[in-house]
């Protein structure tokens, strides 16, 4: 359908924004948050296929994510790098929903090189904006869709 359609162009495209970020010789730490199926999670795997890497994910609902991570034939399994971890967190609420000590091993401050966020984001003023930003080492990249980038208002849809 539609979705699916466009789901997978958005993908594709943050795929090729973020393949060189995912490549590093050292390794990367890669977050998708709001990972759904956890399609992006084997991807960022399959790309950075380095044992030193460190992929994981985060939705309000991770049963399929696990579901599919978890499949003995999953693509992620032909790589050197570890099997992406995927837990439940709100990208919305104070600390993600968790524990104070659970956010700070799971989502230090600092620590990943590349963020992909899978929903809209409505500024690049808002606080889940800084929050999510705030996640990112110094020449980490963030994939984001923003409803309002510095007055550029989509033409169609809403926010």
């Amino acid at each position: 359908d539609d979705s699916t359609q466009a789901s997978l162009a958005m993908h594709l495209l943050m795929l090729s924004m973020l393949e060189g970020k995912l490549t590093m010789p050292g390794g990367v730490a890669a977050l998708d948050i709001g990972c759904g199926t956890g399609w992006l999670l084997e991807a960022f795997a399959l790309l950075s296929n380095n044992s030193n890497s460190n992929i994981s994910g985060f939705d309000l609902d991770i049963e399929v994510a696990t579901q599919v991570l978890s499949d003995p034939d999953a693509t992620s399994l032909s790589t050197k790098t570890p099997m992406p971890r995927v837990f439940k967190a709100n990208l919305l609420e104070e600390r993600f929903g968790l524990d104070s000590a659970i956010q700070r091993r799971l989502l230090p401050e600092g620590s990943f090189d590349v963020v992909n966020v899978g929903v809209a984001i409505s500024s690049v003023e808002s606080p889940v904006f800084r929050k999510v930003f705030g996640l990112l080492r110094a020449g980490g990249v963030l994939t984001a869709p923003i409803c309002d980038a510095g007055g550029l208002k989509p033409k169609t849809g809403s926010c």
